[in-house]
């Protein structure tokens, strides 16, 4: 339901159909509109303890060290990223969500 009230609004909104992109675009200005909403501009260190389920992403973080330092909560990550994967599978003449 949640994704035919988006692709609807899109059509009113631009004349056509949201492609991939207009789906990543939607989830990620949702995602970090919220968080900005709730953590201000220090929502980077929050974003590990906040996952989301968009309409075409879901997103999990997680603090990634290349020096070898441990996440206690103290070292700068050198950056963060989004661990979900997200696996297709051909089922029936059509690309399904793997299990």
């Amino acid at each position: 339901p949640e994704v035919r009230v988006f692709q609807q609004k899109f059509y009113d909104a631009t004349g056509t159909i949201p492609d991939d992109d207009g789906f990543n675009g939607y989830d990620v200005t949702l995602y970090v509109g919220r968080m900005l909403r709730r953590y201000g501009l220090s929502f980077p260190f929050r974003v590990q303890a906040e996952p989301m389920e968009g309409l075409h992403n879901t997103f999990r973080f997680q603090r990634i060290f290349n020096n070898g330092a441990i996440d206690d909560g103290f070292n700068t990550p050198d950056y963060l990223e989004n661990t979900h994967v997200h696996i297709l599978k051909f089922e029936q003449y059509g690309f399904v969500p793997a299990e």
